[in-house]
């Protein structure tokens, strides 16, 4: 069946506009969204659990500066891996991810990591995807912290999982790491503000994990 020829016009232009957003989505959105707040250097310095994953398919890195002591952020980031104090929004988006994590790696004050549960073999058969989220804590001075967030993750190498994870979850994965982040920030600087002491806010036990 053959197009009239202002079908194939429509048509034709139709996916030149799709390879045009796409093109604008690779060049000028994605390199944003893989390392939103984060410096050249937090780009690529070594953070723990880099190994587990060799070859990821997915790595961002995001960071925010809190104007906050870092016992006070390292007691925020529990809460937030643990589901604990509101942070429960970001479950939804976990689910529709398809990442479970758990806490797999604590340096107390330090770093926390997550991670997906069971092999990445295992993990795969059941169509999954397999990562890492390390958190990594930095005293840039008494009252002010640095919190940096890299995310590792390897998928089905088959074409419709390269598509869907790599490009139509990107935008969803990035909307969650940029709010966790957020919601650490905003709740260590109002607890500060309030005047609570890093001590009183601490009432988080810590992850039984040993130390990486």
């Amino acid at each position: 069946m053959r197009l009239s020829r202002g079908k194939f016009f429509k048509t034709r232009m139709a996916v030149l506009a799709a390879a045009a957003a796409g093109g604008g989505y690779a060049l000028l959105v994605r390199p944003r969204m893989l390392s939103w707040g984060a410096t050249d250097d937090e780009a690529v310095v070594p953070m723990p659990a880099d190994e587990v994953i060799t070859n990821p398919k997915y790595t961002a890195n995001h960071a925010v500066t809190v104007n906050a002591p870092a016992s006070v952020v390292w007691s925020w980031l529990l809460r937030m891996a643990q589901g604990n104090d509101g942070f429960d929004g970001l479950n939804w988006l976990e689910k529709l991810l398809g990442l479970q994590y758990e806490i797999s790696a604590v340096d107390h004050g330090r770093h926390l990591v997550l991670g997906t549960p069971g092999s990445q073999t295992e993990v795969f058969s059941e169509g999954k995807p397999f990562g890492t989220w390390t958190f990594m804590l930095t005293e840039i001075n008494a009252e002010t912290t640095r919190l940096v967030a890299r995310s590792r993750i390897d998928f089905s190498r088959n074409f419709a999982g390269l598509v869907w994870n790599k490009y139509g979850l990107e935008p969803i994965r990035f909307m969650m790491e940029q709010r966790a982040l957020l919601q650490i920030k905003k709740r260590a600087e109002s607890s500060v503000s309030a005047g609570g002491r890093p001590q009183e806010m601490a009432a988080v036990s810590e992850p039984a994990q040993a130390a990486a």
